[in-house]
């Protein structure tokens, strides 16, 4: 059985995905464009250390150095 949303919570999912898919079209334009460096300053937390990169092998970078030295530079 499907759950039944309340028009609020309809209307928060919506913007949700709106603003979940402007964040993906930036990180798309930016890395097409090799900008990595305004990719990670406008789209990357820098509040948490433990952020982490990964693609279908894997995660090879976890924590915000290794991210900027193997993603950035």
């Amino acid at each position: 059985m499907h759950k039944q949303f309340t028009p609020e919570e309809q209307i928060r999912r919506a913007f949700d995905m709106i603003q979940i898919k402007n964040v993906m079209a930036r990180h798309a334009y930016l890395h097409a464009a090799s900008r990595h460096d305004i990719e990670y300053a406008l789209l990357w937390s820098h509040d948490q250390e433990n952020i982490s990169w990964g693609n279908m092998m894997g995660f090879p970078m976890i924590g915000q150095k290794a991210i900027w030295e193997g993603y950035v530079e």
